[in-house]
């Protein structure tokens, strides 16, 4: 898995333009977060990635890096 497949999967998700987003964005910046777009970024880490990821690990994360570096985790663990 690559950073490259996580933000194009982001963009892509929240309507985002490609190329906005970089491994060191701030994505609940980007993204306006809010608790329906945590909703919308877990489920698309799960059905995408078949991670599941809990409310506090996603609260923890704050670039895109971050959040790669939490799904390549867990994969290694599955």
């Amino acid at each position: 898995m690559k950073i490259e497949d996580l933000i194009a999967k982001t963009e892509k998700e929240y309507d985002i333009p490609q190329g906005t987003l970089h491994e060191g964005s701030v994505f609940k910046s980007v993204i306006h977060w809010s608790s329906i777009n945590a909703v919308v970024m877990t489920t698309m880490i799960e059905f995408e990635f078949g991670v599941i990821l809990s409310s506090e690990e996603l609260n923890n994360a704050i670039t895109m890096l971050d959040l790669l570096k939490l799904i390549k985790a867990k994969l290694d663990h599955a």
